[in-house]
């Protein structure tokens, strides 16, 4: 029990202190706008990322004690493009989102918005898709929001002829609006 706590407070303290350093070194500032139903958030940052990543974002004049996942919809730039930025689209439902969605209607989109990172998290390295010559996407719903990033990184590795890959598909179920 005791080891438990143990493990639990030092992985706890390692996490603060990491996402302490990351803030206070880059002082992230995020967009948020509303773009077809969906709240889009911008954040250039020198931060790397692997496609299918998320982070917690913590708001600080929005909400400051909530801290939420997001999956990062972008991929980032090479090491010679420079900063990149990391793009969040989220589909606002109740709670925190609703709170996104009402504050990027009523703030001009040029505003920039102190954010904390927390992350990111997931699996890092390359993209193992990208050894495959032949790689099917399948999403659905909100769910392109992990797709998206692994096709425009399997999409750039074809450019560059980084691996076998040689054709990707990729399919997106949506519900319908019955219009």
């Amino acid at each position: 029990m005791n080891a438990t706590i143990a493990l639990f407070g030092f992985g706890f303290i390692a996490r603060t202190f990491i996402m302490l350093v990351t803030n206070i070194l880059f002082r992230h500032h995020a967009q948020i706008s509303l773009q077809g139903g969906f709240i889009c958030i911008t954040i250039p940052t020198n931060l790397k990322w692997s496609p299918g990543m998320h982070i917690f974002l913590r708001f600080a004049h929005i909400r400051p004690l909530e801290s939420h996942p997001f999956t990062i919809s972008s991929i980032p730039k090479l090491e010679a493009e420079g900063l990149s930025e990391m793009v969040f689209m989220i589909r606002p439902e109740t709670g925190f989102t609703r709170v996104l969605a009402e504050v990027a209607a009523t703030i001009s989109p040029d505003r920039k918005f102190p954010v904390i990172l927390d992350g990111p998290y997931g699996e890092t390295g390359t993209n193992t898709l990208r050894s495959y010559d032949s790689v099917l996407l399948l999403a659905g719903g909100t769910g392109i929001t992990f797709i998206a990033p692994i096709l425009a990184d399997l999409v750039r590795a074809m450019k560059q002829k980084d691996g076998p890959c040689k054709s990707v598909e990729m399919y997106w179920a949506v519900k319908s609006t019955g219009k």
